[in-house]
């Protein structure tokens, strides 16, 4: 039996779009960071994208 396993890839930005950083997020939202990390546990904010476990989490906005 042959199988291959690879690596999750993040979806390619789509036009428009820019990601942005947990800090820069919650400085456009006018939050404060530790609410964008429990907005994003509760799945509040969609099209997050996190490279791997204890990796930055990547928020996409309107460019």
């Amino acid at each position: 039996m042959n199988t291959t396993v690879t690596a999750p890839v993040a979806p390619a930005p789509a036009a428009g779009v820019r990601y942005v950083s947990v800090a820069e997020y919650a400085d456009l939202m006018n939050m404060k960071p530790r609410t964008v990390y429990h907005y994003i546990d509760r799945g509040h904010i969609p099209g997050v994208v996190q490279a791997g476990p204890r990796c930055a989490y990547r928020i996409p906005v309107a460019a």
